[in-house]
């Protein structure tokens, strides 16, 4: 430890308190100069020696930067501002890296930039980052003012895509927005709530402010739909929001929609290049104006939308029924359809007046019934093979019917869901019970069966014993083209009966002529079940199935959850 030095103390000796005073003063200024130049070489010397550790000399500085936005602000907003405090070589590498930045001004789900960001400086500083990269901004009503700014001005002609969030109290004044320039913007999403929302009042409201917009998404149809134009490839507008996952939930959550069928029509009419459209929870009430609106629909349809590729629509199936009823779609077009309506009611969808050109090459067919923790237990899916030869999904359609599968009636399902295909066309057909339904059904399996005559391929993956099913394959004259079956039971049932059952059901046909092909079979057990997997297929119906079936596949038995 050092201490004053004896010379020093000579120095002080015999002086008075105010020279002694000035005296040390100079001292202590001497000292703290010293003790500054040590500080800061040591600084140097602890920068040099981060710079040359082998983390920073041997990784390549792009492996750094893609390290640095995988812990940084593709994690979270909070992170990103984090590593440029650890050394000065990670600062200075990603206060040059733009693309850094890129991503810290459109974080992940769940990792608002308004919760790590709460300065708009900071704000204003990652957009000047960018350059001279194109960047997307995701931010909410509060953070308008700060872009607004002379600073960020040039900047924002690098803007693609906004996603702007003005639902809440503290975001609901959009005023700011109508003042920026926002001429190369691709993509705008609007998560807005129009009951509570502060909008210039003259503002002219047209395609001319986006003219380069080619994806708008809305929650909100009050407004935001006047800036669709000729350049718009993607319109989604999903009322409620995320919130909302089913079109009863939008319909409640909602803060407004379509007010009529002519809103649609003049909306649709302005982007005949359309690609793809979302209607979630936002058609308009069908009520008693309808009578009138259809006579005049019918002599002005919607008008053909011939790029379109995708077509999804959330909404009671009345509604979807009218919308395809005045809307010609190519056979090449994807048709999602996601209802509240009942388990048996998917056929209600279906246009009279104007049949849909994909139905006849709708070849495969699955079909999905009481799907555990899903929002949509109940599906139906159309596939048809495309020109390259790979077969694609070209119809979906989607029910939250919380029935259970003790209550559902198969006959009734059935029913529901054939006429929408063609009876004639269809060769695959799949169909899942994911829980376990009550016996007795064989009428409805020996209808389905009978409705699709020419099935190449039947697969049943189903929760419990499949005794009806093999009734009604049993039964003759039923599907004579089959050659290939798979079976994927799932339970602990007796098996045995079920082995029987099913062999007896195969010999049966094979005494007919009706022989199959190929045959799969596997055996699931509930995870809960551990333990108590069973055993494959028993030698000797093996052995039977080998004498009827061509191909006989007997993989092991597996947990599912």
């Amino acid at each position: 430890m050092a201490h004053i030095s004896s010379e020093e103390r000579a120095r002080l000796g015999g002086l008075i308190p105010a020279e002694a005073q000035a005296l040390t003063s100079r001292l202590l200024q001497e000292n703290q100069a010293n003790i500054s130049t040590l500080l800061e070489r040591q600084l140097e010397l602890s920068r040099l020696h981060n710079s040359v550790a082998l983390f920073h000399v041997k990784l390549p500085v792009e492996i750094l930067v893609t390290i640095f936005r995988l812990a940084g602000p593709l994690t979270s907003p909070q992170d990103a501002i984090r590593l440029t405090h650890v050394c000065r070589a990670w600062r200075t590498l990603i206060h040059n890296t733009p693309v850094f930045w890129t991503d810290f001004l459109c974080p992940p789900p769940g990792n608002d930039l308004a919760d790590g960001t709460k300065h708009p400086f900071i704000v204003l500083d990652a957009i000047a980052r960018t350059a001279p990269m194109r960047f997307t901004l995701w931010i909410f009503g509060r953070f308008l003012p700060t872009i607004r700014t002379p600073s960020a001005g040039p900047h924002l002609s690098r803007l693609t895509a906004l996603y702007l969030d003005c639902r809440t109290v503290e975001d609901k004044d959009m005023r700011p927005f109508y003042d920026l320039s926002l001429p190369t913007l691709d993509s705008l999403e609007l998560r807005l709530d129009c009951s509570i929302l502060t909008r210039p009042t003259d503002s002219a409201e047209s395609p001319d402010r986006f003219p380069r917009l080619r994806a708008l998404t809305t929650t909100c149809v009050s407004f935001p739909l006047a800036w669709v134009g000729s350049s718009l490839r993607v319109l989604n507008i999903r009322a409620g929001g995320e919130q909302a996952k089913t079109p009863y939930d939008a319909r409640i959550l909602r803060c407004c929609c379509l007010r009529s069928v002519f809103d649609l029509v003049a909306v649709l009419k302005r982007c005949p290049d359309l690609e793809e459209l979302k209607l979630f929870g936002c058609l308009p009430y069908f009520g008693p104006h309808m009578s009138q609106a259809l006579p005049v629909m019918a002599d002005s349809p919607l008008p053909r939308l011939d790029h379109l590729d995708c077509l999804k629509v959330g909404d009671d199936l009345g509604y979807v029924r009218w919308l395809l009823e005045h809307f010609a779609l190519r056979p090449e077009t994807f048709l999602s359809v996601c209802t509240d309506s009942t388990y048996d009611a998917f056929s209600e969808f279906l246009p009279v007046r104007n049949p849909l050109q994909a139905i006849p090459l709708l070849r495969e067919v699955e079909v999905s019934v009481c799907l555990p923790a899903e929002q949509y237990p109940h599906s139906v899916l159309g596939y048809a093979e495309e020109a390259d030869g790979v077969t694609r999904t070209r119809l979906a359609l989607l029910s939250s019917d919380k029935v259970s599968g003790d209550a559902l009636d198969l006959l009734r399902l059935f029913r529901g869901l054939a006429p929408i295909f063609s009876p004639t066309a269809v060769i695959d057909l799949e169909v899942t019970l994911c829980e376990p339904v009550r016996r007795g059904q064989v009428t409805a399996w020996s209808w389905l069966l009978r409705y699709f005559p020419r099935l190449v391929t039947v697969t049943l993956k189903a929760a419990n014993a499949s005794g009806d099913f093999f009734s009604a394959l049993a039964q003759e004259g039923t599907v004579p083209d089959l050659l290939n079956l798979r079976i994927v039971l799932t339970g602990a049932e007796d098996m045995d009966v079920v082995y029987e059952e099913m062999v007896s059901a195969l010999e049966l046909r094979a005494s007919r002529g009706l022989r199959l092909k190929s045959f799969v079979y596997r055996q699931q057990m509930k995870c809960e079940r551990v333990g108590e997997l069973p055993c494959p297929l028993p030698v000797n119906y093996v052995k039977r199935l080998q004498a009827i079936v061509s191909k006989v596949e007997v993989l092991l038995p597996c947990y599912v959850d």
